[in-house]
């Protein structure tokens, strides 16, 4: 069994996979150090994780913020799905309608009838991904579970002319929307829509707001620390024993290292 840790016995096999002899005694022979390869890129990540760790601030704010995630849970459980009209959630200034008709040349009364639909807001209701608009608009009810028109004529007719377009500019015009959708009023309507204590809801979005800065911060810090920029400069695809020696030993492999015969 390693003694000294799994790391510390992995980077010992890894990192003297070329069996180099050295006429030097190395760091890991010193007494009271078990690692040769403090300066590699896992050690590093590993530091920064532990120094983290041990921010009393940063895991305080995790635990309230899993206790707000968890309240969360406990509204929405006993929600009700709601909706709002389209028109509703967009920005004052809009282009989607614009772009509907100028790009797309989709009719003015489609359009309409869109703008008055009803966006249909449930707790586990997500923004659907690309590649599955196509489906979602042309195939069985999908539709209903996102939008629902005021009749099944102006549903057909919004259906005719979306499912003529082609993946990229059904793509495009989610792209739009989603530029022109205001988060402001998407919030503002979501406790009503779902039949939720306006008041309390707010409350609870600016405390769990609150509890999620400082760790998004933290995340934010090692995202954009020298340790964890060199994790995402490797390349395993096509440098897979460079990118692991980088990895676990902190320097690339010596091809010229002496070998026991």
């Amino acid at each position: 069994m390693p003694s000294a840790g799994v790391l510390p016995w992995l980077q010992g096999l890894m990192c003297n996979i070329e069996n180099p002899c050295l006429n030097y005694p190395t760091p890991g022979e010193t007494p009271g150090q078990v690692n040769n390869f403090n300066n590699s890129i896992i050690a590093g990540i590993l530091i920064e994780l532990q120094t983290s760790l041990v921010n009393k601030s940063v895991l305080s704010n995790a635990r309230l913020l899993m206790n707000d995630v968890n309240q969360w849970s406990s509204v929405l459980s006993l929600s009700n799905p709601g909706s709002v009209t389209m028109r509703s959630v967009l920005t004052d200034n809009q282009t989607f309608t614009t772009y509907l008709t100028r790009n797309l040349s989709v009719s003015p009364t489609v359009v309409q009838s869109l703008m008055n639909a009803q966006l249909q807001l449930t707790p586990m209701m997500g923004i659907p991904r690309p590649d599955n608009m196509r489906s979602i608009l042309c195939e069985g009810t999908n539709l209903d579970k996102y939008v629902q028109f005021s009749s099944q004529t102006e549903r057909e007719a919004f259906q005719n002319v979306s499912c003529s377009l082609t993946q990229q500019q059904l793509i495009n015009a989610q792209q739009v929307f989603l530029q022109n959708l205001d988060g402001r009023k998407v919030f503002s309507g979501f406790p009503s829509a779902l039949g939720l204590n306006a008041t309390d809801t707010m409350a609870l979005m600016r405390t769990a707001t609150t509890s999620a800065l400082p760790v998004i911060e933290e995340v934010v810090r090692l995202q954009n620390s020298m340790v964890f920029k060199a994790a995402n400069s490797l390349d395993f695809q096509d440098d897979v024993m460079g990118s692991i020696n980088m990895l676990l030993c902190g320097t690339k492999a010596d091809n010229n290292s002496t070998k026991m015969s």
